[in-house]
């Protein structure tokens, strides 16, 4: 895993690199390889307002992708917890909900589809909001 991943560090720094080569192409950085975690971690460390002595090496780099895959595990439990829960507490919202869910066609919809629904936008956005993962000491509702 650790030959794997440092071959894909390498291959985000060349790729980083060739960005910040090129001249005004008309090419948007996120065209060439998306915003995936490790591009962005690299981009970062690769900053040029960044310090030499605070660069990361690639070990420490690709070792910083488990820290965000976990938190990322952690704030997704959550809210798989609180969601349902605050549902039930709020029968009129599950309602008009559900109303909106079954005017899809299909049981297995795609992203495109559930961006497309108005109202499940607005109930995630607020649950997210008042039962965020991140605790009521680092933020205001």
């Amino acid at each position: 895993m650790c030959r794997i991943g440092m071959r894909l560090v390498q291959e985000r720094k060349i790729s980083v690199a060739k960005l910040a080569t090129t001249e005004e192409s008309g090419v948007e950085k996120n065209d060439l390889h998306g915003r995936d975690l490790l591009t962005l971690l690299v981009r970062a460390n690769m900053a040029t307002d960044l310090p030499e002595s605070v660069r990361l090496s690639g070990e420490d780099v690709l070792s910083q992708v488990p820290t965000f895959l976990v938190a990322d595990h952690e704030t997704t439990s959550s809210g798989t917890t609180w969601r349902p829960y605050a549902l039930t507490q709020a029968p009129e919202v599950q309602r008009k909900l559900r109303e909106e869910l079954f005017t899809l066609d299909t049981d297995t919809p795609t992203v495109h589809e559930l961006n497309s629904l108005p109202y499940l936008d607005a109930v995630v956005r607020d649950m997210l909001r008042v039962h965020a993962p991140v605790p009521d000491t680092l933020r205001q509702a």
